[in-house]
């Protein structure tokens, strides 16, 4: 009986599909890696009690990896700070684009803050990264977001503000503000989270009455629309940051 010999074509077509699965699984090994090490990271700005970003040692320990290691992927720990901030707010932005309709531009602002206040208040590590870490670029999406809802705000009226880059700093200053008191007392929620929202309204000009009345809307809004959409919003097995999410939300 004649022996069956493989073509080269055929030689050929195995070793690329050898090589593919070697890439892919080299791949996937370094997005693993690298996502342990944004964990660490994350992981020790929330436990150290100052502003100063964590030692590449510390980082290093925390992910048990060498130095090696951590410098195959980043040049620094604050070079990686900076890449996992612009991923967080990335992250926000892409959230701000799932949940909104079409509503006017005041809705718009107010759901921003609104998740960026629940996020903090189910996530201490989130909101402990972000309120003492985030560097906020003006070039991010998040930010220029902001600030076209602001512009056309003022152009319909419903806002009444003369400058809008002091408007803007305002608005976010008063929320990040409010994520450091959530993160650094707790139980912070419903009335405080709320009223922060309603107390930049103002000094945007709104009128009591109508901040009032647009941050409900906007909570119950995010309530019925975030389960199940967002993947960073707790499910409903995960009972102590569901709680969070209703007593921010109710």
């Amino acid at each position: 009986m004649t022996a069956i010999t493989p073509s080269e074509d055929a030689l050929e077509a195995d070793d690329g599909k050898v090589t593919d699965h070697r890439v892919r699984v080299a791949k996937m090994r370094r997005e693993r890696m690298r996502a342990r090490l944004q964990a660490a990271i994350l992981h020790c700005c929330a436990v150290n009690h100052d502003h100063r970003p964590p030692s590449v040692e510390q980082v290093c320990k925390e992910a048990d990896v060498s130095r090696v290691s951590f410098y195959k992927y980043f040049d620094s720990v604050h070079t990686a700070m900076e890449s996992i901030g612009d991923s967080l707010l990335q992250e926000m932005a892409d959230s701000l684009k799932i949940l909104l309709r079409d509503e006017p531009p005041l809705a718009h602002i107010v759901m921003g803050q609104a998740l960026f206040l629940m996020r903090a208040a189910t996530d201490p590590i989130w909101g402990a990264f972000v309120s003492k870490v985030t560097r906020l670029n003006a070039n991010a999406e998040f930010i220029r977001k902001i600030g076209g809802d602001l512009r056309a705000a003022r152009d319909m009226g419903v806002i009444d503000v003369a400058d809008l880059d002091a408007a803007m700093s305002m608005a976010l200053a008063s929320v990040f503000s409010g994520i450091g008191e959530i993160y650094n007392h707790g139980e912070r929620h419903a009335e405080f989270c709320q009223n922060i929202i309603i107390m930049v309204l103002r000094g945007l000009g709104v009128d009591k009455e109508r901040a009032t009345s647009l941050v409900a809307e906007v909570m119950a809004r995010i309530r019925v629309l975030a389960p199940g959409t967002l993947d960073w919003w707790p499910s409903a097995g995960d009972d102590a940051r569901a709680e969070s999410v209703q007593a921010i939300a109710r």
